[in-house]
């Protein structure tokens, strides 16, 4: 993940994802949409 400059994750149906919480940690701009357990592992406008 750390050759990335961001990371999209484009799904409409989701539970919790791991990779948001991998790409969080490599300190990457994350690109969600709201659903499933995208909101509970990021917040708009801070991760």
């Amino acid at each position: 993940l750390k050759a990335f400059d961001l990371f999209v994750l484009p799904s409409v149906k989701e539970g919790l994802v791991y990779t948001l919480i991998e790409a969080e940690a490599a300190a990457l701009p994350i690109i969600a949409t709201n659903v499933g357990g995208n909101p509970e592992i990021i917040a708009h406008n801070k991760n």
